[in-house]
């Protein structure tokens, strides 16, 4: 008999929720990205978890010694995203798109393939250029709406990774999970590492390398932070099953 099996049968909140997991582990597994990869075995089930109890994520990694980002991560994102921010941006991308789309011979940006991309870039600085962008640009409505909803999501997944880490994460000897903003793409990221005591590592582009150069990126560092962040999936899996709520799912 599998341990636990009784209480299951007798908690029909957890037999629910249980079968839930279930169900998004089924909506998740055999899912692609847009460059046709699925979800990394060693990052799975921290995907399916925090999925289900109403964090949804965009794309993530199990992460990998000698190449790539040395930690596994999960970008946490609301749904509903819209295309664009800005009305000038939403201005120079479809036009970009109409002049690519007629030099390669297609109607719309459903013929283009990912060898057009340096073409599209291309003409969206054209645009720019030939239609700069308003000063202190407002977002449009739908964007604002959104990002507020984005901002609520971020602030409260960091309060439950806070309660974890004031929690059963404090057993870990070297605390290896942070919560990431990553503000030139929208979303938290759930980070196989930790910076100092209870910061928010913000980096880009030269900050980046330059802290992936100091970091350990050895095998027995990345099983470290992978275990890491699952002593936390547990945690967050049991609290979900014991009938607690994190976020309204939508």
């Amino acid at each position: 008999m599998e341990a636990g099996s009784s209480s299951v049968g007798g908690n029909p909140t957890r037999a629910a929720r249980l079968a839930r997991i279930e169900e998004v582990r089924r909506g998740l597994v055999g899912t692609v990205d847009g460059l046709g990869h699925g979800l990394d075995e060693g990052i799975v089930e921290a995907v399916v978890v925090i999925n289900t109890v109403g964090f949804p994520t965009r794309q993530s990694c199990e992460g990998h010694a000698g190449h790539g980002l040395p930690y596994p991560w999960i970008d946490v994102q609301a749904g509903g995203q819209p295309r664009y921010r800005f009305d000038s941006e939403r201005r120079h991308w479809e036009a970009a798109y109409a002049e690519v789309a007629a030099s390669v011979g297609t109607e719309d940006r459903r013929g283009m393939h990912s060898h057009h991309w340096e073409d599209l870039e291309a003409a969206v600085e054209r645009q720019q250029s030939g239609d700069p962008a308003p000063r202190n640009e407002k977002g449009l409505p739908e964007w604002e709406a959104w990002w507020k909803k984005q901002k609520e999501l971020e602030a409260k997944f960091e309060s439950v990774l806070g309660a974890f880490l004031s929690g059963e994460g404090a057993k870990l000897a070297v605390k290896d999970l942070e919560v990431r903003s990553v503000e030139y793409f929208p979303m938290v990221r759930v980070a196989g590492f930790r910076v100092g005591e209870g910061a928010v590592l913000d980096l880009h582009g030269d900050e980046e390398e330059k802290f992936l150069k100091e970091i350990s990126q050895d095998e027995a560092s990345l099983a470290r932070r992978r275990e890491a962040l699952y002593m936390f999936v547990e945690w967050l899996r049991e609290k979900y099953l014991a009938g607690e709520d994190f976020v309204a799912v939508e």
